[in-house]
């Protein structure tokens, strides 16, 4: 059951892999996003996004096979659509803060 959240209250919102969808293309609703950070551990990778023409950034897990297949590489542009269906937001906490991971490096 969804709970109502406060006024004033900061938030953060998640969203599944299922509901996010990476292109190097222009497809749908897609906004530009450019690629600023990638790490890969075997056949994971995670990509962090940040949404052109802003400070906004979208962190994403995918297979290694993926990230070769659209030919990412740092600082390339791909496009990330996000079915909003699937956003859930939720009171700001520590374990949901995007800020904690700041000082986290990510290395290819």
């Amino acid at each position: 059951m969804a709970r109502k959240i406060p006024p004033n209250v900061p938030v953060a919102w998640v969203i599944p892999q299922s509901g996010l969808s990476v292109h190097n293309t222009k497809a749908g609703m897609g906004v530009p996003a450019i690629v600023e950070k990638m790490s890969t551990l075997g056949q994971i990778a995670v990509i962090q996004f940040r949404i052109a023409d802003s400070e906004n950034q979208i962190e994403w897990e995918a297979s290694s096979a993926e990230v070769k297949r659209l030919g990412m590489e740092l600082g390339s542009q791909m496009y990330v659509e996000l079915d909003a269906n699937q956003i859930h937001i939720m009171p700001l906490r520590p374990i949901n803060d995007p800020r904690r991971f700041i000082d986290h490096e990510f290395n290819i």
